[in-house]
């Protein structure tokens, strides 16, 4: 972790989002609490514009847990929407993502393999989840 988001982190007391880093890095400090905000570059903003949009529309796409919420997107589901926003790595640093945090992104990625490998593992988790649902409708239906 760098040492910029290290010492926001301290500040604030807990880990920060990647959106809150981006805009932290991202946005120029005001002079005054009245000065309108400005980006340090028009790229900066519409990127964060779209990323803001497609992660709102993934979180839509989610299901409601049993309170009735959706759950909290994990750093690796806003990792991959903002890598298709800035339309990947460009020789193999993506734009608005640490170094460190895109290799270790990467190196997931690359641990997959072949794309038939891919879907082989989606299959798997998705059979497991849907055997997974089948018991605990079996169990709430007997305590129901």
């Amino acid at each position: 972790m760098g040492d910029t988001r290290r010492h926001l982190e301290k500040k604030l007391g807990r880990k920060m989002s990647h959106d809150e880093f981006f805009m932290e890095t991202h946005i120029r400090k005001k002079k005054a609490p009245t000065d309108q905000t400005r980006w340090v570059e028009d790229r900066a903003e519409t990127t964060h514009g779209r990323y803001k949009i497609n992660l709102e529309e993934y979180t839509q796409s989610l299901l409601l847990n049993e309170q009735g919420e959706r759950p909290p997107i994990l750093d690796e589901e806003a990792q991959r929407i903002w890598l298709d926003v800035v339309d990947g790595p460009k020789k193999g640093i993506a734009y608005g993502l640490p170094d460190k945090s895109f290799r270790r992104y990467r190196a997931g990625l690359q641990g997959i393999g072949t794309s038939v490998q891919g879907e082989a593992i989606d299959r798997s988790t998705i059979s497991s989840m849907e055997q997974k649902i089948t018991k605990l409708t079996a169990e709430l239906k007997e305590t129901g």
